[in-house]
């Protein structure tokens, strides 16, 4: 595409407030996902849907590593979950299995994050325990190998296939500025599936909830619990802190009683609320739990801050539950933390 009008301009990041005024003319919508060379980057101004200015911006902090889009949108409704009438069906189904109003206030849970049919019904329940804050903070295994490793979601709005809802993008800009590891990266999130199946669930429960996401890929564990230090400081300073979400599956792929062998000692170990014990067990057992940082990471900060005591297990099951296949089998578990 042929860009006529280019304008060159530097703005610190993020863009400035007026950035309506400073672009020349067209409506700013946001910024779009591209990179090219070096730290310079194209934002598009669009006015009545067509192409009406592009302006070039200086990206001065570095974990702002690629441009960004509006709308993160959905790419696993209608396979991991469904679209439309049956979204709505199933969201029924699990409420009327679930209670009717919060019998908590927990600090965090895990909740797993397969399709719907097999693990879905945990995961709403264990949701529908607790009180939910106008914010949450959804943190995740990273399935796919694209984008950065430590990746939070720079989108403003997530999409599931039959609605919307709000990013805070308050707590998202503040976790990477206390956090490096962690990038504002759409890439990363762009395929992944672990956030985005709990975002109907909790548009049911709390309608205007802001949902800051990020997913955390398999790294060394001095770098884990030093960003789970790191987010520590930050969290212990908010007036209104999130709920925190970790987004795990347990053991994978294997028997039935192996598998229930395996998630028992996992479970066990993140009982004690020891995140460095999780660790140890699962790496020890070769216990394929993927959320095991991010859970690792929630009660590491929790225990830094003084708000872990103790946990309530809300329930487990595995995918044979729903299929009958008892010899290749996933694990999941439901947890509330105070």
């Amino acid at each position: 595409m042929h860009f006529a009008n280019l304008v060159a301009r530097t703005f610190r990041w993020p863009p400035p407030d007026d950035i309506h005024n400073v672009l020349p003319s067209g409506e700013f919508l946001d910024i779009f996902d591209c990179q090219f060379p070096g730290d310079s980057h194209i934002a598009i101004a669009e006015s009545n849907g067509n192409l009406s200015k592009v302006c070039r911006i200086i990206v001065h902090q570095p974990h702002y590593a690629h441009l960004q889009p509006a709308v993160r949108p959905a790419a696993v409704a209608g396979m991991f979950y469904p679209r439309g009438d049956e979204q709505k069906r199933m969201l029924d189904a699990f409420a009327a299995a679930s209670p009717k109003e919060p019998t908590c206030e927990a600090k965090a849970v895990m909740i797993p994050h397969a399709g719907w049919i097999y693990s879905g019904q945990l995961a709403y329940r264990t949701l529908a325990e607790t009180k939910i804050p106008s914010s949450v903070l959804i943190l995740a295994p990273k399935h796919r190998p694209e984008g950065a490793g430590w990746a939070l979601c720079p989108a403003r709005v997530w999409d599931f296939g039959s609605g919307q809802l709000e990013n805070d993008m308050e707590l998202t800009r503040g976790i990477a500025d206390a956090v490096p590891r962690f990038k504002l990266d759409s890439l990363s999130h762009q395929r992944e599936h672990a956030v985005e199946v709990i975002l109907p669930m909790l548009a049911r429960l709390a309608p205007n909830v802001k949902v800051a996401g990020g997913v955390l890929g398999f790294g060394s564990e001095d770098d884990l619990f030093d960003g789970a230090r790191q987010f520590a400081d930050y969290y212990a300073g908010l007036k209104n802190p999130p709920l925190l979400i970790v987004s795990s599956d347990m053991n994978h792929y294997e028997s039935l009683a192996r598998t229930e062998e395996l998630d028992q000692k996992a479970l066990d170990a993140l009982e004690t609320l020891d995140p460095r014990r999780l660790c140890t067990v699962v790496a020890e057992n070769r216990i394929t739990m993927c959320g095991v940082h991010p859970a690792a990471f929630v009660l590491e900060a929790l225990r830094r801050v003084g708000r872990l005591s103790s946990c309530r297990k809300i329930g487990h099951t595995t995918s044979a539950a729903a299929s009958g296949d008892t010899a290749h089998v996933v694990g999941y578990a439901g947890y509330l933390f105070f």
